[in-house]
């Protein structure tokens, strides 16, 4: 409701009703005007929040791709291992690393 359609709605009492019945009308309008304000001031704060969100979640993204590239596998024979991480006295991680498969849980694993 804009203040606009408050202030047609405020003119129609006052040319049809009785003094009373204008106040009681008047005093609807103020709390619809209220409650509106509120939710619009709500409504901001929820897309502010929503906009936060997803900014997070887009570093978060980003990071975890980052993470992920240096994370690769390699073959040699016929096991595949991961070339970034080294379990010392056994050399490279297999394949999916303890990283890898961290990120991918939930996911299905892919080869990448």
């Amino acid at each position: 409701m804009t203040e606009i359609d408050v202030a047609k709605l405020r003119a129609l009492p006052a040319n049809s009703c009785d003094e009373q019945a204008h106040a009681t009308v008047n005093r609807n309008l103020n709390r619809v005007v209220e409650i509106n304000v509120g939710l619009v001031n709500d409504l901001a704060a929820v897309r502010e929040e929503r906009d936060e969100a997803i900014e997070r979640a887009e570093r978060a993204e980003a990071a975890i791709e980052r993470a992920k590239s240096k994370h690769r596998k390699m073959t040699d024979d016929d096991e595949p291992y991961c070339l970034t991480c080294y379990q010392s006295p056994y050399g490279h991680a297999p394949w999916p690393c303890p990283t890898v498969a961290a990120f991918d849980t939930g996911k299905e694993k892919n080869d990448e």
